[in-house]
């Protein structure tokens, strides 16, 4: 399996979300070509909103301004067969760093979980036939 989180600071910068989808789309082919038996995940980015660093209009603006992004991200892991996780939608303040803006502990097993269980209810791409999930420990 090979899981890549969208980059968050891509959503900030001045990059049409068009050429963010080339850019992805290209990682998601050269992944392809590294792992070609591997079944690739796309890690989607809590909303911005959720942020405890982005208090009030700041992360409700880059929230608007990511939607763009994601959509062009989510179309790129489709067009190359890979699954696309959204980030788990009940996010809170917990699941952050001190900083307010990475994932922190809880951030990540809440992450990690939400993946995983797509992945057990996903089916496997035909390009990685004998991958199977392991059992939840």
């Amino acid at each position: 399996m090979c899981c890549f989180p969208a980059a968050s600071t891509t959503c900030c910068a001045a990059v049409r979300s068009g050429r963010f989808h080339s850019a992805i789309a290209r990682f998601h082919d050269r992944a392809r070509r590294r792992w070609p038996r591997a079944r690739l995940v796309h890690a989607g980015i809590p909303s911005f909103a959720a942020f405890p660093a982005l208090h009030g209009r700041l992360g409700c603006f880059l929230d608007r301004r990511a939607r763009d992004y994601v959509t062009a991200a989510k179309r790129a892991a489709t067009d190359a067969g890979a699954i696309y996780a959204e980030f788990p939608a009940d996010v809170q303040d917990r699941h952050f760093a001190r900083d307010g803006f990475h994932a922190g502990p809880d951030g990540c097993i809440a992450w990690a979980r939400s993946i995983r269980r797509l992945l057990e209810t996903s089916e496997v791409p035909s390009a990685a036939p004998s991958m199977s999930v392991a059992p939840a420990r």
